[in-house]
């Protein structure tokens, strides 16, 4: 995929999405992912907007999404993979610290899931966030059987988007 998604055709993908109506993406605060915006934005007047992943490679949640917000996302969320295992620990209190770091950069914070099990404790801890993540796909990839997530988020008074809906990773 490498070869076949060359800057060229990263950026030509983009504009093809804002042609046809798309006007948001959900991408990774990493340094490739930066770089190629700050080019699709400069060099083709792209106006996409994006929610950022943190990278957990990047270090610092807090700091990644500092960057990923001076580089022009308008949210960030936690990787869900780092959330569930927070979770799993019993580190709830972590969580909330990260999007509370989040929403003192001025920026919409949200928590990415793959286990409602993760959500539930950010809604029982009252983790102040603006929008969720959530998995929920047919396949069992990564996520809770996909009635329990529905289930779930039909009580959250707040944004959610599902993702990996085909099961994809």
């Amino acid at each position: 995929m490498t070869h076949y998604f060359d800057t060229e055709k990263i950026l030509e993908t983009w504009a093809l999405a804002e042609q046809n109506g798309i006007n948001t993406t959900l991408m990774r605060a990493d340094p490739h992912i930066i770089e190629h915006y700050q080019k699709f934005r400069k060099e083709r007047g792209g106006k996409l907007y994006w929610i950022a992943q943190t990278a957990p490679e990047q270090g610092d949640p807090v700091e990644n999404a500092k960057r990923a917000r001076d580089n022009g996302a308008i949210a960030v969320y936690l990787h869900g993979g780092v959330a569930d295992e927070l979770v799993k620990q019993g580190n709830v209190g972590e969580l909330g610290r990260i999007v509370e770091g989040f929403r003192q950069l001025g920026i919409m914070a949200g928590i990415g899931a793959h286990s409602s099990a993760t959500t539930q404790a950010c809604l029982r801890a009252r983790i102040n966030t603006d929008f969720h993540m959530a998995t929920i796909n047919q396949v069992n990839y990564l996520c809770s059987p996909p009635a329990e997530t529905a289930a779930l988020m039909k009580t959250v008074h707040k944004p959610w988007i599902g993702y990996k809906v085909l099961g994809a990773g």
